[in-house]
């Protein structure tokens, strides 16, 4: 049997059929995504909002039927993008480990789970994200090290979960704004997790990616305005939103691209339940707040000392656990989970049944459209498995969700 055939064989047996449940506990927004549509083969996923249901109704009969028009939507015509991930193995370590019961099995499950990992955090990481595919901003740029931060934030050590030694990254300006250098790359070498930074692969941050700033976004290499468009983009609020997937969302703002308001200099709590009663306005779906661990932690600690939790008495199935909490709000229970993919500062109000996640096919799954799972690389000694998502995030009702942004600022 060739190398290729039997790492297929050990692939197919140990392929993950679920995620693990760690992974949930810090990732719920992407597993939240209630649906996973398979859009099957066309290029395209069309759906429309109804902001307006026309001119229909009046006390009076004859102005009903007079003024009647047709009710009012907007298509949004979302289009997938790729992401990959590689498990590889090369031949002189399959020989090595090939003489010992099990090493080959283990030694290629620890590659395949790797690569899983790798494709199912690059889709919770864009979940909340704008679609511009950026990871974090240089707060601090200090030769081969650097300080990681975010818009919000001059320093967050959280935003180090983005990245990992041997990542190759790029950089902008802005966010989603052309990459420095024409997207040169340096590739990290160490990572300190406590305090948040990178350490360059070079002498210096600065000797790939010359034009390097603090103030600048980056990226994982190949990320660059590639991924999929997130609740960052979906719900942005405001008076004049930007066009998305050819709708215009300007006609009826609330409608088409959610409900946003600041937090700045309000109450942790008072925010939260601001927002909760106006998007509540607008729809009455189930709801749920993620936020940022960091900020869970300071408003629990507000929501425990006013005894927001729902009591037994009042007959409601909220309740406290490891994964969520659930606390009342004058537009009924809300359920508040932490997610390390939500920026510090900023919360989103999703009403998961309306959040989705379109693909063609399963999302991540393994790629073998040439029947070969497992192929040997050209040009290397080395066989590799291909890990692939093609997919991208909607909303159909951006009414039903909300953002706070200056979140316990």
């Amino acid at each position: 049997m060739s190398i290729s055939a039997a790492l297929s064989k050990i692939a197919i047996a140990l392929f993950p059929s679920g995620v693990p449940h760690a992974f949930y506990k810090q990732n719920p927004g992407w597993m939240d995504s209630v649906k996973k549509t398979d859009q099957g083969k066309g290029a395209t996923y069309n759906f429309s909002v109804g902001y307006s249901q026309g001119a229909t109704g009046s006390a009076l009969y004859a102005n009903a039927t007079s003024i009647a028009s047709d009710s009012k939507y907007e298509r949004f015509a979302v289009t997938t993008v790729t992401d990959y991930a590689l498990a590889r193995m090369n031949g002189e370590d399959y020989e090595k480990l090939s003489g010992s019961d099990g090493a080959v099995v283990d030694a290629w499950k620890d590659r395949v789970d790797t690569a899983y990992q790798e494709a199912i955090r690059s889709l919770s990481i864009q979940y909340f994200g704008t679609g511009t595919g950026s990871r974090g901003i240089v707060s601090v740029l200090s030769t081969v090290t650097l300080t990681l931060g975010t818009a919000a934030a001059a320093s967050e050590p959280s935003r180090v979960v983005n990245f990992y030694v041997g990542m190759s990254v790029t950089a902008s300006a802005t966010d989603g704004a052309t990459p420095r250098n024409s997207g040169a790359a340096e590739v990290i070498a160490g990572i300190n997790r406590q305090a948040g930074t990178l350490t360059s692969t070079s002498v210096d941050w600065t000797t790939v990616i010359t034009a390097l700033v603090v103030g600048d976004f980056l990226y994982r290499l190949g990320d660059y305005n590639a991924v999929g468009t997130g609740m960052g983009q979906w719900v942005v609020g405001g008076t004049t939103p930007a066009a998305l997937f050819g709708a215009t969302r300007t006609t009826d703002t609330v409608a088409l691209a959610g409900t946003a308001l600041s937090g700045a200099s309000k109450d942790m709590v008072a925010a939260v339940l601001e927002l909760c009663s106006t998007v509540s306005i607008q729809d009455g779906s189930d709801k749920t707040l993620y936020v940022n661990p960091r900020d869970k932690v300071s408003l629990v600690k507000l929501l425990e000392s006013r005894a927001r939790y729902i009591r037994p008495d009042q007959k409601s199935s909220a309740t406290a656990g490891v994964e969520f909490i659930e606390f009342e709000t004058d537009s009924g229970p809300v359920k508040l989970k932490g997610d390390i993919n939500v920026p510090v500062q900023q919360a989103f109000l999703l009403a998961n049944e309306h959040c989705e996640t379109i693909s063609v096919g399963k999302t991540p799954k393994p790629l073998e459209k040439d029947g070969q799972l497992v192929r040997a690389r050209d040009g290397y000694d080395a066989y590799e498995m291909r890990i692939g998502s093609y997919y991208n995030f909607t909303c159909r009702a951006p009414f039903a969700c909300g953002r706070l942004t200056s979140f316990g600022a």
